[in-house]
């Protein structure tokens, strides 16, 4: 796990070593362990290591051989060791234990094909210095970070924005549609875009490949995937009964929680009494009943799941107090710089701190629950949109099932559902609205998971810290898309697979609750002092000349009526002083 750097001169000059190694500085927070720099005239690498695989003394980036190619590599490969053993099988020699030299070896001797062998979540940049192409590349879920930005004649990428910075051509400008966004959903990172104007996300599932052109000019082009999508053909998950899902859910995702715990040093994880962290958990545990990870959560949700977690498998448990708002406060504004943008909500603080006091306790790495949600239909707009599906289709005795359950079962979903009844009363279900499946896409790779993955990625190793998503790996991605919609959302239980799957592991009380879990979601209570401050932050962004809508201009209404909204005021106001952000 690494943070990277490229600049890439364009006009085939020298780059400046001063703003390589500006980007580098900036990102140091990302590897403490190692770092390095390779310049070659008109381009130059760098990278921050953080030791999580292999030897010590392997792994140094960036890597070089026979003077020709250079690589740095952000990331882990979970099947690193199997890739080295085709690489044997081909008769090419292997002498080591890191997964990042095994894919720099994979990338020397087959290029780009067969990528998608990778189990493992990863950004690199690849340059062959003979044949003068650079191949820039993520993941196909973009779980690692990697940005671009055309600056000063430059083409420079990097694992965080704030690499960018301190260029000259740099300006801290942001669109005000982003901004608008950000205050009524609490949406960013909308395909993994940040808020800048002059930064960009490298697209998932393609590669960005660089080549020189006569007058030593580079020109770049986007190589797209032929297997850039997992498989959406649904002709082998449909044929199996819901029991024989079940058993094959269970065998993929018990590989993929094994294959994410190699490496070294003490494991984590963050309980929030939830299905999917339990989950994890109790897959490890079961599998490894002599190990004893480190599990973390807050004193203030810790309730009758956490408990009976505790009950159920030994771990070494680690309660955290709420924090002061006076900290809470001086978190958020590091968070935010971590961040590079304001927060949704205060539970990103909540977040960082699991990591902070993880990183305290000497963990090296954190398993998550990221993706469940998304991959298994966990959120309740899952269910407004299978009930649509259900209605378009005429299949009209599955949605009176549907309907009477989750009347019966889910109070926490009476107000979705009557405005399902209700339009469906008054013939209001619009049957071009976006699919299920769509649905599910859009979360994954459009607006939900992109800036959970980003969080997770900022928060761990500003702390030392390796996040995995195991729910993530691929062969569940591919697997949670060819399962029929009823098998993830049945009689109003949603992530309905997954229930059935821990059910021999985890407590019933875990099981049948059906309310969302999470960190603490509010900030903890301010003193008369500071409550004056945060308004006055409110009515500092209120009396500003501002076109965005706000359902009152009153702040003492906002915080107590509108908490979301005031929050997500509060944290920009914060975000725009830090960087003297102007919109446009």
């Amino acid at each position: 796990m690494c943070g990277i750097t490229g600049l890439i001169h364009l006009s085939g000059l020298s780059i400046d070593p001063t703003l390589l190694l500006g980007m580098n500085l900036a990102i140091k927070h990302r590897g403490s362990d190692d770092q390095g720099v390779f310049i070659d005239l008109d381009i130059g690498l760098s990278n921050r290591r953080l030791h999580i695989i292999g030897e010590k003394n392997e792994g140094h980036q960036p890597m070089h051989f026979k003077e020709r190619y250079h690589f740095v590599f952000n990331g882990t490969l979970y099947n690193y060791k199997a890739l080295a053993e085709k690489l044997k099988a081909q008769n090419i020699p292997v002498h080591t234990s890191s997964d990042t030299e095994i894919a720099f070896i994979w990338l020397i001797h087959f290029g780009l094909n067969n990528l998608s062998e990778w189990e493992g979540m990863y950004s690199f940049i690849f340059y062959d210095s003979q044949d003068k192409v650079v191949w820039i590349r993520r993941d196909t879920l973009g779980i690692k970070p990697l940005y671009y930005a055309l600056l000063n004649g430059y083409l420079a990428v990097a694992s965080e924005t704030k690499s960018f910075f301190h260029f000259p051509d740099w300006s801290f400008e942001v669109d005000n549609e982003k901004i608008l966004l950000f205050l009524t959903t609490g949406e960013r990172e909308i395909k993994g875009d940040p808020f800048w104007k002059k930064a960009k996300p490298v697209p998932t599932g393609c590669t960005l490949q660089l080549n020189y052109t006569l007058g030593r000019r580079f020109k770049w082009k986007i190589l797209n995937d032929a297997d850039s999508k997992p498989d959406e053909s649904p002709t082998q998950i449909e044929t199996l009964s819901f029991k024989e899902a079940t058993l094959q859910g269970k065998f993929i995702l018990e590989k993929a929680v094994l294959s994410h715990v190699n490496g070294i040093g003490p494991l984590g994880f963050s309980l929030s009494g939830g299905l999917d962290s339990s989950l994890i958990f109790s897959l490890y545990k079961y599998f490894q009943p002599q190990c004893i990870p480190l599990a973390i959560s807050y004193a203030e949700i810790e309730n009758k799941e956490i408990n009976v977690l505790k009950n159920h498998f030994t771990a070494d448990y680690y309660s955290i107090p709420i924090p002061s708002f006076e900290q809470f406060q001086d978190t958020h504004k590091e968070v935010v710089l971590l961040s590079e943008g304001p927060l949704p909500g205060p539970n990103a603080i909540y977040h960082f701190n699991i990591y902070a006091i993880a990183k305290q306790l000497g963990v090296k790495i954190m398993l998550s629950g990221q993706g469940a949600d998304e991959l298994f239909l966990g959120y309740p707009g899952f269910l407004t949109s299978y009930w649509k599906d259900l209605y378009v289709n005429k299949k009209y005795t599955n949605l009176l099932s549907e309907v009477i359950h989750t009347a019966l079962t889910r109070t926490d979903l009476y107000k979705p559902l009557l405005q399902f009844l209700k339009n469906k009363k008054h013939g209001r279900i619009d049957k071009k609205n976006i699919s299920l499946s769509d649905l599910r896409d859009n979360t994954l790779i459009d607006s939900n998971l992109p800036y959970l993955l980003h969080a997770e990625d900022r928060h761990s190793l500003a702390n030392n810290i390796e996040s995995r998503v195991p729910f993530l790996d691929s062969q569940i991605l591919a697997f949670a898309r060819k399962l029929p919609a009823s098998y993830s959302i049945n009689q109003g239980k949603q992530k309905w697979i997954l229930r059935a799957i821990g059910e021999d592991l985890l407590p019933e009380s875990i099981l049948n609750n059906y309310s969302k879990k999470g960190f603490p979601a509010k900030m903890p209570e301010p003193n008369q002092r500071e409550k004056m401050a945060f308004l006055s932050d409110l009515k500092e962004f209120i009396s500003q000349d501002s076109h965005f809508f706000l359902p009152t201009r009153e702040p003492i209404q906002l915080f107590h009526q509108y908490p979301a909204l005031a929050w997500r005021i509060y944290s920009l106001q914060k975000w725009l002083k830090i960087y003297n952000i102007q919109a446009t």
